[in-house]
């Protein structure tokens, strides 16, 4: 960040240090289904919002419910 000029609170972390960590989230994520077969991958869209993706966990889950900020 710094190499580009960005003025950050955690300006200290190196952009090769964050590229790790996020690779290596990627590929534990990668694993979890073979490693955890009770796991399950629920698909969601990048711009979707918060609480369409809270009721599609929920559905998931199986459990009937709504989002604190429903307006309903």
């Amino acid at each position: 960040m710094a190499t580009r000029g960005e003025r950050h609170p955690e300006r200290d972390i190196a952009d090769a240090e964050v590229e790790s960590f996020i690779l290596d989230a990627v590929d534990r994520m990668s694993r979890l289904p073979t490693v955890r077969t009770g796991s399950r991958i629920v698909p969601v869209e990048f711009d979707e919002p918060e609480d369409a993706i809270y009721r599609r966990l929920l559905s998931v889950l199986g459990e009937e419910g709504g989002s604190s900020l429903d307006p309903e």
